[in-house]
Protein backbone atom coordinates (compact mmCIF):
# COMPACT_ATOMS: atom_id res chain seq x y z
CA UNK A 1 0.00 0.00 0.00
CA UNK A 2 1.68 3.45 -1.14
CA UNK A 3 2.44 6.42 1.12
CA UNK A 4 3.91 8.04 -1.13
CA UNK A 5 2.54 11.67 -0.95
CA UNK A 6 1.48 14.65 1.48
CA UNK A 7 -0.05 12.89 4.94
CA UNK A 8 -3.68 14.79 4.22
CA UNK A 9 -7.54 13.48 4.34
CA UNK A 10 -7.24 11.87 0.59
CA UNK A 11 -4.76 9.46 1.97
CA UNK A 12 -6.65 9.14 5.00
CA UNK A 13 -9.73 8.35 3.60
CA UNK A 14 -7.81 6.32 0.92
CA UNK A 15 -6.03 4.40 4.08
CA UNK A 16 -9.76 3.86 5.63
CA UNK A 17 -10.98 1.64 2.30
CA UNK A 18 -7.54 -0.24 2.40
CA UNK A 19 -8.31 -1.53 6.03
CA UNK A 20 -11.70 -1.74 5.59
CA UNK A 21 -11.28 -4.76 3.00
CA UNK A 22 -8.27 -5.92 4.77
CA UNK A 23 -10.97 -7.00 7.14
CA UNK A 24 -13.06 -8.42 5.59
CA UNK A 25 -10.46 -10.79 3.15
CA UNK A 26 -8.13 -11.02 6.00
CA UNK A 27 -4.57 -11.01 3.72
CA UNK A 28 -1.79 -12.63 5.56
CA UNK A 29 -0.08 -8.93 6.25
CA UNK A 30 -0.21 -4.91 4.74
CA UNK A 31 2.86 -3.22 3.41
CA UNK A 32 2.83 -0.06 3.63
CA UNK A 33 5.35 1.35 1.56
CA UNK A 34 6.66 4.80 3.50
CA UNK A 35 7.94 8.05 1.44
CA UNK A 36 6.57 11.09 2.71
CA UNK A 37 8.04 14.18 4.18
CA UNK A 38 4.84 14.17 6.35
CA UNK A 39 1.74 16.12 6.70
CA UNK A 40 -1.57 16.85 8.62
CA UNK A 41 -1.23 15.83 12.31
CA UNK A 42 -5.02 15.14 12.35
CA UNK A 43 -4.78 13.08 9.47
CA UNK A 44 -1.63 11.51 10.85
CA UNK A 45 -3.49 10.36 14.21
CA UNK A 46 -6.25 8.97 12.27
CA UNK A 47 -4.06 6.44 9.96
CA UNK A 48 -1.89 5.40 13.59
CA UNK A 49 -5.18 4.58 14.77
CA UNK A 50 -6.02 2.45 11.49
CA UNK A 51 -3.02 0.81 12.09
CA UNK A 52 -3.02 -0.03 15.68
CA UNK A 53 -6.41 -1.41 15.94
CA UNK A 54 -5.84 -3.38 12.38
CA UNK A 55 -6.29 -7.24 12.81
CA UNK A 56 -3.94 -7.38 10.02
CA UNK A 57 -0.07 -7.49 11.11
CA UNK A 58 0.75 -4.03 9.65
CA UNK A 59 4.67 -3.18 8.39
CA UNK A 60 6.22 -0.17 7.42
CA UNK A 61 8.88 -0.44 4.95
CA UNK A 62 10.61 3.14 4.56
CA UNK A 63 11.78 3.44 0.84
CA UNK A 64 12.71 7.40 0.91
CA UNK A 65 11.64 9.94 3.81
CA UNK A 66 9.57 9.17 6.83
CA UNK A 67 9.57 12.59 8.24
CA UNK A 68 7.03 14.43 10.33
CA UNK A 69 4.24 12.96 10.48
CA UNK A 70 5.32 10.21 8.02
CA UNK A 71 7.76 9.12 11.01
CA UNK A 72 4.73 8.94 13.37
CA UNK A 73 2.54 6.32 10.96
CA UNK A 74 5.84 4.01 10.56
CA UNK A 75 6.08 3.99 14.27
CA UNK A 76 2.18 2.31 15.38
CA UNK A 77 3.55 -0.44 12.63
CA UNK A 78 4.27 -3.88 14.72
CA UNK A 79 7.74 -3.72 12.55
CA UNK A 80 9.67 -0.91 10.34
CA UNK A 81 11.50 -2.31 7.35
CA UNK A 82 14.13 0.54 5.42
CA UNK A 83 15.90 0.69 2.20
CA UNK A 84 19.41 2.07 2.28
CA UNK A 85 19.59 5.58 2.18
CA UNK A 86 16.47 6.08 3.80
CA UNK A 87 15.74 8.41 7.10
CA UNK A 88 13.25 8.28 9.53
CA UNK A 89 12.30 11.65 11.90
CA UNK A 90 12.98 15.27 12.06
CA UNK A 91 9.06 15.19 13.19
CA UNK A 92 8.84 19.25 14.20
CA UNK A 93 5.05 21.02 13.55
CA UNK A 94 5.06 23.37 11.31
CA UNK A 95 1.98 25.37 10.76
CA UNK A 96 0.11 25.74 6.73
CA UNK A 97 3.17 28.13 5.78
CA UNK A 98 5.57 25.54 6.94
CA UNK A 99 6.66 27.40 9.71
CA UNK A 100 7.57 25.85 13.02
CA UNK A 101 5.56 26.20 15.39
CA UNK A 102 6.84 26.65 18.89
CA UNK A 103 3.75 26.54 21.19
CA UNK A 104 4.55 24.22 24.53
CA UNK A 105 1.24 22.90 24.45
CA UNK A 106 1.36 21.59 20.65
CA UNK A 107 4.89 20.42 21.20
CA UNK A 108 4.04 18.47 24.28
CA UNK A 109 1.01 16.80 22.28
CA UNK A 110 2.61 16.06 19.78
CA UNK A 111 5.94 14.65 22.04
CA UNK A 112 3.33 12.47 23.55
CA UNK A 113 1.96 10.95 20.75
CA UNK A 114 5.14 9.95 19.14
CA UNK A 115 6.92 8.59 22.24
CA UNK A 116 3.19 6.61 22.44
CA UNK A 117 3.88 5.11 19.25
CA UNK A 118 7.14 4.14 20.05
CA UNK A 119 6.62 2.78 23.21
CA UNK A 120 3.69 0.83 21.56
CA UNK A 121 6.33 -1.97 20.05
CA UNK A 122 9.51 -1.60 22.19
CA UNK A 123 10.98 1.64 20.87
CA UNK A 124 13.42 4.32 23.12
CA UNK A 125 10.68 7.14 23.88
CA UNK A 126 13.34 9.37 24.29
CA UNK A 127 14.41 9.08 20.54
CA UNK A 128 11.06 9.73 19.56
CA UNK A 129 11.12 12.87 21.84
CA UNK A 130 14.17 13.91 20.28
CA UNK A 131 12.17 13.87 16.84
CA UNK A 132 9.83 16.62 17.69
CA UNK A 133 11.28 18.96 20.82
CA UNK A 134 14.88 20.21 19.90
CA UNK A 135 15.53 21.35 23.20
CA UNK A 136 16.28 17.34 24.21
CA UNK A 137 19.56 15.96 24.43
CA UNK A 138 19.46 12.17 23.98
CA UNK A 139 22.37 10.14 23.88
CA UNK A 140 22.60 7.42 21.62
CA UNK A 141 25.31 4.62 22.50
CA UNK A 142 24.54 2.09 19.93
CA UNK A 143 25.40 4.94 16.86
CA UNK A 144 28.49 6.88 19.17
CA UNK A 145 26.01 9.91 18.63
CA UNK A 146 24.73 12.33 21.11
CA UNK A 147 21.92 14.40 19.60
CA UNK A 148 22.47 18.29 20.10
CA UNK A 149 20.35 20.90 21.31
CA UNK A 150 18.55 23.14 18.49
CA UNK A 151 18.92 19.80 16.10
CA UNK A 152 16.05 17.11 15.70
CA UNK A 153 16.73 13.84 15.95
CA UNK A 154 16.61 11.69 12.29
CA UNK A 155 18.06 8.72 12.06
CA UNK A 156 20.09 6.54 8.52
CA UNK A 157 18.79 3.61 7.93
CA UNK A 158 21.90 1.92 9.65
CA UNK A 159 21.21 4.18 12.83
CA UNK A 160 17.84 2.92 12.77
CA UNK A 161 18.53 -0.39 13.04
CA UNK A 162 21.14 0.31 15.69
CA UNK A 163 19.16 1.95 18.05
CA UNK A 164 15.89 -0.36 17.64
CA UNK A 165 13.83 1.88 15.06
CA UNK A 166 14.05 -0.59 12.26
CA UNK A 167 13.93 -3.89 12.36
CA UNK A 168 15.06 -5.51 8.66
CA UNK A 169 17.15 -3.12 5.96
CA UNK A 170 17.06 -4.05 2.38
CA UNK A 171 16.55 -2.38 -1.11
CA UNK A 172 14.51 -5.43 -2.18
CA UNK A 173 10.30 -5.44 -1.71
CA UNK A 174 10.56 -9.30 -2.14
CA UNK A 175 13.04 -9.71 0.36
CA UNK A 176 10.69 -7.85 3.10
CA UNK A 177 7.91 -9.86 2.09
CA UNK A 178 10.11 -12.86 2.88
CA UNK A 179 11.50 -11.41 5.77
CA UNK A 180 7.63 -11.58 7.13
CA UNK A 181 7.14 -14.96 6.23
CA UNK A 182 4.99 -13.79 2.72
CA UNK A 183 5.22 -15.03 -0.55
CA UNK A 184 6.04 -12.24 -3.10
CA UNK A 185 4.22 -13.89 -5.68
CA UNK A 186 0.93 -13.68 -3.87
CA UNK A 187 1.41 -9.40 -3.33
CA UNK A 188 -1.04 -7.69 -4.17
CA UNK A 189 -0.86 -3.81 -5.24
CA UNK A 190 -3.50 -1.62 -4.17
CA UNK A 191 -3.59 2.00 -5.63
CA UNK A 192 -5.73 4.82 -4.75
CA UNK A 193 -8.60 5.28 -6.97
CA UNK A 194 -9.45 8.29 -9.29
CA UNK A 195 -12.05 9.87 -6.61
CA UNK A 196 -9.48 9.24 -3.70
CA UNK A 197 -6.33 11.06 -6.05
CA UNK A 198 -8.88 13.47 -7.10
CA UNK A 199 -9.82 14.30 -2.87
CA UNK A 200 -5.81 13.94 -2.04
CA UNK A 201 -4.92 17.11 -4.70
CA UNK A 202 -8.17 18.73 -3.76
CA UNK A 203 -7.71 19.09 0.05
CA UNK A 204 -3.34 19.36 -0.29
Amino acid sequence: VPIEQTIETGLESFLQRVFREAEQVRPEHIVLNIDTLGGRVDSALNIGKLIRESPVPVTAYIRGKAASAGSYIALNAKRIAMAPGSAIGAAAVVDVLGNRVTDSKTIAFWVSEMVAAAELNGRKPQIAAGMVDDRLVVEMPEIGRTSEEGNLISLSAKEALLVGYSDFESDSLDAVLAWIGADPGNAVWIEPSFAERLAGWLTQ
